[in-house]
């Protein structure tokens, strides 16, 4: 895997249609929570759905599933969202992130890797409204991890966490207890020799990847979608608030997977073996997402093609198409 060098708004569809705007403008009257404890993923769905080329037809019955089906919570809009939208627009979404997302990166794990994608979807559709609320919602909820080690080693990060997760660090926290593993004096003392550093954006890409390549469930979906939600905020930071967006995203994804249970990442042979396999285009992978009733296909394929668009990882197009039924 190579370094991404991707650029938010610039990789698939053409400028958004009107239909768009006014469906997300309306998605903000629903909160960012929803029913059980979940999240709301209409505009997240819309924004994938869009860029994977559903006609708007198809964006009109995305809104009318799920704002109809009890899931979404009617909630008042933010007192400070005007505002906010507004500085939005006379800031510009580059500037408004880099002044942003800095104090929020050691959250990343926040929603369960939610609010990053969020804002990055927003930050991809050009929507004042949702990067505003994406924004503001992150801040309400972020709960900074663990401090850093400061410490740095000279290990890939997918051995380092194979080790953990044959260890079984993480498995008797019960659930998804990303925070305790986070807190965990073995995670904390193995990820000093991690190399970290400038690797680390692109190895917490990989052990995503490879972690939802082994275990397909819905832990690992998210962390590949916030994981190249995370990748493609990185060029609106500084270098060195790169460096931080990487380290904090392979902490968090780490912890992540951990949490999840772990498990024996694929071996060498057994991910040439499924690179070598065929698997349909992405046009045809796209389309079926686009018309999928379940609001992870369009976002796992959305993730997955602006992926393999910048890495030329193969294993991206066969996860997009195992997830839709296809391999």
């Amino acid at each position: 895997m190579t370094a991404t060098t991707f650029q938010p708004s610039q990789a698939t569809s053409p400028r958004r249609p009107p239909r768009l705007d006014e469906l997300l403008d309306r998605e903000l009257d629903y909160g960012v929570g929803a029913q059980g404890g979940f999240v709301n993923h209409l505009a997240m769905t819309l924004v994938a759905a869009w860029r994977l080329g559903a006609p708007e037809a198809r964006l009109a019955e995305i809104y009318e599933e799920q704002a109809g089906d009890g899931y979404l919570i009617r909630a008042p809009r933010p007192d400070w969202l005007d505002e906010e939208t507004a500085r939005v627009v006379e800031r510009g979404f580059r500037v408004t992130v880099a002044e942003q997302l800095p104090p929020l990166l050691s959250s990343l794990d926040a929603r369960w890797f939610h609010a990053v994608i969020r804002v990055e979807h927003a930050v991809d559709v050009q929507h004042p409204g949702q990067l505003a609320r994406a924004l503001g919602d992150w801040r309400e909820v972020a709960r900074p991890l663990p401090d850093l080690p400061e410490r740095r080693g000279d290990r890939a990060l997918r051995d380092v966490i194979q080790e953990l997760a044959l260890e079984r660090i993480g498995a008797d926290l019960g659930g998804l207890r990303l925070r305790a593993v986070a807190e965990h004096p073995r995670f904390r003392r193995a990820l000093e020799s991690a190399r970290l550093g400038p690797d680390a954006l692109r190895e917490a890409a990989e052990l995503a990847l490879l972690g939802h390549v082994a275990r397909n469930d819905f832990a690992t979906l998210h962390l590949v979608t916030g994981a190249c939600a995370a990748r493609a905020l990185a060029p609106l930071l500084s270098p060195a608030e790169r460096v931080v967006l990487g380290e904090r995203l392979a902490q968090a994804v780490s912890a992540g997977y951990l949490a999840g249970g772990g498990g024996q990442l694929p071996m060498p042979l057994a991910l040439e073996e499924l690179r070598s396999r065929p698997v349909p285009v992405w046009d045809d992978i796209a389309a079926r997402a686009a018309q999928s009733d379940d609001a992870h296909v369009s976002k796992l394929v959305y993730a997955c093609r602006r992926e393999q668009q910048e890495t030329g990882e193969p294993l991206y197009q066969w996860l997009a198409a195992r997830q839709c039924g296809m391999a």
